[in-house]
């Protein structure tokens, strides 16, 4: 598959996805991957394989923006992360850092700032995703807890006594 391609591609995964959470502006999503409008090109990309991956294996990616759209969409640009995790072997197979930029396609330029909609979805995104850290560390938090409580009351206290076992 050419590499043109593969970018179009991936940058439809994302608009599936914000069509679908974001049905009112489907066409402008839609856009933002053809040449009409406002659309996103891709300015750098790295990835990190993990190891190499061979047919019949299929991927599942996880995408996270990497900042608060607040500060960088002003400023035309987004960053975000992907994770490609491999089915058969059932781990990461590459990890992705791209950073897009918002064109306008009228004017042919870069375009000063985002549309409301795509601002809108992508804040709503990232006050997703900065609720879902919380909870989770919050869960990590509660499990060191309780491990360490459990630590307390067995091994880890003054009258604890280590048992040697018998030398026969």
């Amino acid at each position: 598959m050419a590499d043109g391609h593969q970018t179009t591609n991936r940058e439809m995964s994302h608009v599936r996805l914000e069509t679908g959470a974001d049905p009112a502006h489907q066409t402008e999503w839609l856009n933002t991957v053809g040449n009409k409008g406002i659309g996103l090109i891709l300015q750098s990309i790295k990835i990190d394989y993990k190891f190499p991956m061979t047919w019949p294996d299929k991927i599942t990616v996880f995408h996270r923006l990497t900042q608060n759209p607040s500060d960088t969409l002003n400023k035309s640009y987004f960053q975000q992360e992907a994770l490609i995790l491999s089915e058969c072997k059932q781990r990461p197979a590459a990890r992705v850092i791209e950073q897009n930029y918002l064109y306008d396609y009228t004017q042919l330029r870069k375009t000063n700032t985002p549309p409301e909609f795509i601002l809108r979805q992508f804040k709503e995104t990232w006050a997703l995703q900065e609720e879902s850290k919380r909870r989770w560390q919050q869960q990590v938090a509660d499990i060191e807890n309780e491990v360490r409580k459990l630590e307390l009351e067995s091994w880890d206290n003054p009258d604890a006594v280590e048992d040697m076992g018998s030398a026969g």
